[in-house]
């Protein structure tokens, strides 16, 4: 069942057609196309504006993703600045195996960290277009988005004061583990996944990359993957146990390999 919203004076309480959960690529992009179609949206986000710009995040985007994005004038900076990548390489049994899937499908990757496009599409969001977006809300809950009337609510971080804003939309750009995706029953859920049995250690290192392409390594004990992020900053990947404790943190490289067997380091610390 939804929650019914906290009875709240009327000034208290504001209305917009459209509530985006979420300040990702996702809840940004869509503000951005609705404020182009003269749709009013308020984005809201648990985090600052300085984190979601700076926070570390994946960089390869599809072609068919920036094409979207291209199309609706959210591309600028991403085309001019993104590197370009068609190829990939396979290291197993001691040998390389280049996969040149541009050739094969006119497509190709484009690496543009993520901390970039989210610069670029809340500036263009709120900076150019003028849609509002609200930082470090708390506690946000979601009322009656089953019914006509939906609203969500939040608590501000400047006041502490528990906020109503109804809306006819609510959208849940805030991931898998967000709280629109909690907000639903079970029998209101449909996933689809694989699961492999295994995790995965990843490690975002101030190092360059060894190559000139993503590279995966197959091994006997696992796989491992390199993913360069600019020419001075690398993603690793190595395979690891599920139940393998997470910790983060920032390191810097000093060229120690974690012989993987991939013929080139892993991780670096």
């Amino acid at each position: 069942m939804t929650s019914t919203p906290p009875r709240l004076d009327s000034t208290s309480a504001q209305r917009f057609p459209v509530v985006t959960v979420g300040a990702g690529p996702a809840g940004l992009a869509l503000g951005n196309i609705l404020r182009a179609a003269s749709v009013d949206c308020l984005v809201m986000e648990a985090e600052t504006r300085e984190f979601i710009e700076q926070h570390p995040r994946a960089g390869v985007i599809e072609e068919w993703a920036v094409r979207g994005l291209q199309q609706r004038g959210l591309a600028g900076n991403l085309l001019d600045r993104a590197q370009l990548h068609t190829a990939c390489e396979f290291r197993f049994g001691g040998e390389r195996h280049r996969f040149s899937y541009g050739e094969l499908t006119g497509c190709h990757h484009f690496v543009y960290p993520q901390p970039l496009l989210v610069t670029d599409l809340v500036r263009e969001y709120a900076d150019v277009r003028g849609g509002e977006i609200r930082f470090g809300v708390r506690d946000v809950r979601l009322h009656d988005y089953d019914t006509d009337r939906p609203s969500v609510s939040y608590v501000c971080p400047e006041t502490g004061e528990r906020r109503v804003v109804h809306c006819d939309f609510v959208a849940g750009c805030d991931g898998a583990r967000g709280v629109t995706r909690a907000s639903l029953p079970p029998e209101r859920v449909q996933v689809a996944q694989h699961d492999y049995g295994i995790g995965w250690l990843a490690i975002l290192a101030e190092a360059p990359p060894s190559g000139d392409c993503v590279l995966f390594g197959c091994h006997a004990r696992g796989f491992a993957g390199q993913m360069l992020r600019s020419p001075e900053v690398t993603r690793y990947y190595l395979q690891c146990p599920r139940a393998t404790t997470r910790r983060t943190g920032r390191t810097s490289a000093s060229g120690r390999s974690s012989g993987s067997g991939s013929g080139h380091p892993v991780c670096r610390r």
